[in-house]
């Protein structure tokens, strides 16, 4: 049980990701409620089965899964749940895809990134290695069909809870949180954690130039939806969990605009393209950890490039990101 919460009950499970643990949420009313499910490893199924014994729950009570957002240490097991307990699953319409088409979706996200990643600057043996590392790991979830589309802006009336859906695009297109208004608590899923902030990982696109989903920009607009709701508790999908929402907030945006910063001193110094920003940015990162570190780049240039201080151009295969001229007092002062 969460401290001072009745029938909100908190469950880790272990995960295969450097991220650790993932934290899921039973609601006990007459019936229950499941936020999130974890991934689909026996280590996770196994954990989730004591949890439910440990509560006093029983599985074939279960009436739905809501998904807080399409990465498999959120949705891996729904589909497993669902069989065993003949409960609905629940996701937003946004992320629909990556949660009933697994892993026919993940692996046209793969092509797409097969495609794209050497634009950025990676070599080709590289983008070859990351490709076939999450190509094989699509065991860690399993489809689900998803009963009902969320949209945001429902409020869920659910034996015995109350949840109004709070769409949250960033860390993937369809993240959601759910908000409890007589608990005044705050489910938040990825979109806000304790100590870290959740990657905003690239989506398929056509045209880097073109029409695309920036889950940095989008993320900063979530955050900013979220300034005045009047939790008291954040119940986050990694770590612990917190009560200054409002700071966390001012924390996260404090966060990105120094590493804006950063980046704009790094341009100060030439042309580079976002695998030499990426080393720059972070440069005692573990190559392990390179996709993601693109990622970060990419979100931060997609906010530069929306207050108009740089512009990316493609060279010869390279997209290759400049401090326009007229801001480089900007990176000179930093």
């Amino acid at each position: 049980m969460i401290t001072n919460l009745e029938k909100v009950y908190k469950i880790a499970l272990p995960t295969p990701f450097p991220v650790g643990p993932v934290n899921i949420y039973l609601l006990k009313g007459r019936g229950l409620t499941l936020i999130d499910s974890g991934p689909n490893t026996e280590e996770a199924w196994e954990a989730l089965v004591k949890g439910f014994d440990r509560i006093g729950a029983s599985m074939k009570d279960l009436h739905r899964v809501i998904i807080t957002h399409g990465h498999s240490d959120h949705y891996g097991l729904a589909a497993r749940i669902a069989s065993k307990s003949g409960a609905e699953v629940w996701a937003h319409a946004a992320d629909q895809k990556m949660v009933e088409d697994h892993p026919r979706e993940l692996l046209r996200w793969v092509e797409f990134l097969r495609d794209f990643l050497p634009a950025t600057g990676l070599a080709q043996p590289v983008v070859q290695g990351i490709c076939d590392y999450i190509a094989a790991r699509t065991g860690f979830a399993k489809a689900a069909p998803v009963s009902q589309a969320l949209r945001g802006g429902e409020c869920l009336v659910l034996d015995g809870f109350t949840l109004e859906v709070i769409h949250s695009p960033g860390h993937t297109p369809g993240s959601i949180c759910l908000f409890e208004p007589s608990l005044r608590v705050l489910f938040s899923g990825d979109h806000l954690l304790k100590e870290i902030t959740p990657n905003p990982v690239l989506q398929a696109f056509p045209d880097f130039f073109g029409e695309r989903f920036q889950g940095l920009i989008h993320y900063r607009e979530s955050l900013s939806r979220l300034q005045g709701l009047p939790a008291k508790l954040v119940l986050p999908g990694h770590g612990e969990e917190f009560q200054d929402l409002k700071g966390r907030i001012q924390e996260i945006d404090r966060h990105v605009n120094e590493r804006k910063g950063r980046f704009l001193a790094l341009l100060g110094k030439g042309e580079v393209t976002p695998l030499q920003a990426a080393e720059g940015l972070f440069p005692d990162l573990p190559r392990s950890q390179i996709l993601l570190a693109i990622f970060e780049v990419i979100g931060h240039l997609d906010l530069l490039r929306e207050e108009g201080l740089v512009e990316v151009v493609e060279k010869e295969g390279l997209l290759l990101v400049n401090l326009l001229q007229n801001h480089r007092h900007l990176a000179e002062r930093i």
